[in-house]
């Protein structure tokens, strides 16, 4: 599978509009740690994950913030942090009577 990243980057900018004209600018979670699998385990189906982690959204939210605060260079690990972040927003607004649809 090949994966356009300026389409990928269409499709966040598409959600994120949808949010905006929902009146969904902040998103309030009470969750903040959640079970991350270390991302090359996550896609080795031939055997079960080994290593469970906790990971903390306010931890990836902080340090994606630093990158638009230009006080750090992106590094491949934001890619993680954005969608543990974007899985807490979908859960976040999936319980919420806020609707995007």
């Amino acid at each position: 599978m090949i994966i356009d990243v300026n389409e990928l980057g269409s499709a966040l900018n598409e959600l994120i509009n949808k949010c905006n004209k929902s009146n969904i600018r902040f998103i309030e979670t009470t969750e903040d740690y959640f079970w991350y699998i270390d991302t090359e385990d996550s896609f080795d189906l031939e055997q079960e994950p080994q290593g469970l982690c906790v990971g903390s959204i306010c931890e990836d939210y902080e340090e994606l913030r630093k990158l638009t605060r230009k006080l750090r260079e992106p590094n491949i690990l934001d890619f993680e942090r954005c969608a543990n972040i974007l899985k807490a927003l979908s859960e976040s607004i999936n319980k919420s009577k806020d609707n995007i649809s």
